[in-house]
This record gives structure tokens, C-alpha cells and sequence, in this order.
């Protein structure tokens, strides 16, 4: 699976609360594909082709992230694990956990990690910069209830993320969100009737 790196400012806070003037923020995004991501006999074929990957944000050059975007997960886990990290930079490990265990499947995991990125990023202080933070935070957990087929608790953690920040990357992975949840109800008499539909 190919991995989009979209990039913007980062570097490293060294106080515990996030300070606009000395912290600027960079993400690299994972596409990650969903467990239903594969086209299922009784998909819509149309509303398949509108279907994109979710991204997943994580800090760049935060320990683990590199492996994660390269796709070495257990290296990725182990920089996670064993690198020292103080409270300032709970946000930046407990998003990489969040990637991590999204892509390797391990949600339950993944949510309690992203759910400690929220609870973190909700300590830093306010400015345009956490409000994007917490965006991402939100988005991804967001991710990963769509995908433990808790689609409510998803649109709610997306919508509280939009509260935030209307990144385009949140509003992205809303979008498919949406197509998603769209498929769920596409019956295969609707899908015929829509291709009946498109085809007059």
C-alpha cells in the first residue's frame, strides 16, 4: 500500500504547554484503507469509484513516525516504546501509537491511543496551532470508530474535530466517511436503479 506524505511547519516543543512562537507543526499522513476497502459483490461500483483513503496524521520525526509512513511497524513500535519521552511530548507518542495500531489492525488499541492524544492536546494552549492538533487528534480516533463499525461515535468525533479546524484533510476523510456510510445502505435493488439511473 502506497503512503501520501502531505506536509506542514513542525518542530519539537520543549515546555509542557504548546507555545506558538517556538512550536510549529508538520504531519505526515498515511493513507490508510478501510477493512471494506476491497469492492464486495453487492457494492455500488459507482459510489465505489468515489471511495478515497482515510489519512491518518502523525508528528514528523517524532520517534516512530518514520517507520510507520515506511511501513516498518514493529521497528516503529520499538522507537515508540523504548524512546524516552517527557510529558511534552505525550501528544507526539500517543498519535504515533494511534497510526501505528490503525495500520496494523489492532483497534482497540489504536483507540485508547488516540483518545490519550485528545486527552493531551486538550493541555497545550490555545492558539490556531493546538486547534489544529486537536483536529487531527479527533480525526484520527474518528478513523478508527469507522472502522470498529461504531459509524455514529465517527461522524461525532469528526464533527467535534471540524469544531476545531475545517482542514481539508478533515474534511477529506469526512467525505469518505460519508461515501462509506452511503455504500452501507446501497441495497442491490437501489444499486440498480442507480445504474439504471446513470445510464439514461
Amino acid at each position: 500500500m502506497s503512503n501520501k506524505i502531505l506536509n506542514k511547519s513542525s518542530n519539537k516543543n520543549s515546555n509542557k504547554r504548546l507555545n506558538k512562537s517556538n512550536y510549529s507543526y508538520k504531519a505526515l499522513l498515511l493513507s490508510i484503507l478501510t477493512a471494506s476497502a476491497a469492492a464486495e459483490a453487492s457494492e455500488s461500483s459507482e459510489l465505489s469509484a468515489l471511495e478515497q483513503p482515510f489519512k491518518v496524521a502523525v508528528v514528523k520525526n517524532a520517534p516512530g513516525s518514520n517507520a510507520i509512513v515506511s511501513g516498518e511497524f514493529a521497528v516503529g513500535a520499538s522507537e515508540l516504546t523504548s524512546s524516552e519521552m517527557d510529558k511534552s511530548q505525550h501528544f507526539e507518542k500517543a498519535m504515533g501509537l494511534c497510526a501505528l495500531h490503525i495500520k496494523t489492525g489492532e483497534y482497540a488499541v489504536a483507540k485508547s491511543a488516540c483518545s490519550e492524544a485528545v486527552t493531551a492536546v486538550s493541555g497545550f494552549e490555545d492558539s490556531h496551532i493546538s486547534r489544529t492538533l486537536s483536529a487531527m487528534a479527533y480525526s484520527n480516533r474518528a478513523i478508527v470508530k469507522y472502522f470498529t463499525h461504531d459509524t455514529l461515535g465517527a461522524f461525532t468525533d469528526f464533527s467535534k474535530a471540524l469544531e476545531y479546524s475545517s482542514d481539508t484533510i478533515v474534511m477529506d476523510n469526512l467525505t469518505r466517511l460519508n461515501v462509506a456510510y452511503l455504500k452501507s445502505q446501497v441495497t442491490p435493488s437501489s444499486e440498480a436503479a442507480l445504474s439504471s439511473g446513470l445510464a439514461e
